[in-house]
């Protein structure tokens, strides 16, 4: 179950990572058909008492939607790297769920160009919904034209980040947006 939660957290080579609850919640889900009910439950209370004994050092939770999976597979790796709890969604619809999902997001990374609909529209729906109206947002793209990049702004990007993404660039706009940070 150790190593299982490990690669779902982490994720690996054919799977993007599923961040702490999505991993846990797969465990759970797999109960009595994967793993020993009797082991989950063990393994539950321990889990807890490592992220409550100050081990949870997470930077705070975002929210990346991109569709490319090679893509999504290092952001999400680099960014978990850097203390952040990252959730994947490569669709729209997928997005919207995962953001109603939870209340305590740090900020939205989103493609421009999704399968099933326009990231810039997804993030303006974003900017409308009352309860996530504040939440920063920054676009990823290989689109660099003054007319998307202007779309970009006037949805409140706090950064817009050309492709190939340069890490250490997105790293510091999410500084910069965490709670307490200059």
């Amino acid at each position: 179950i150790v190593l299982a939660y490990s690669l779902l957290y982490e994720g690996y080579a054919r799977t993007a990572p599923h961040g702490r609850a999505g991993a846990w919640k797969q465990i759970q889900g797999d109960r009595g058909t994967h793993f020993d009910p009797r082991i989950v439950d063990l393994f539950g209370p321990i889990l807890e008492r490592y992220y409550a004994d100050a081990h949870d050092t997470a930077a705070g939770r975002i929210l990346l939607v991109e569709d490319h999976a090679p893509i999504a597979t290092i952001l999400s790796r680099r960014l978990t790297a850097a203390g952040y709890e990252v959730a994947v969604a490569d669709r729209i619809a997928a997005a919207r769920l995962e953001l109603a999902s939870r209340q305590d997001w740090l900020a939205v990374l989103s493609d421009i160009m999704v399968p099933d609909g326009s990231g810039l529209d997804f993030l303006r729906e974003v900017r409308q919904d009352p309860a996530t109206a504040d939440l920063p947002v920054a676009v990823l793209s290989s689109r660099f034209d003054a007319e998307t990049i202007r779309a970009a702004e006037e949805v409140g990007a706090f950064v817009y980040v050309v492709k190939p993404i340069r890490v250490e660039e997105l790293l510091k706009a999410l500084a910069a947006v965490r709670p307490g940070e200059p």
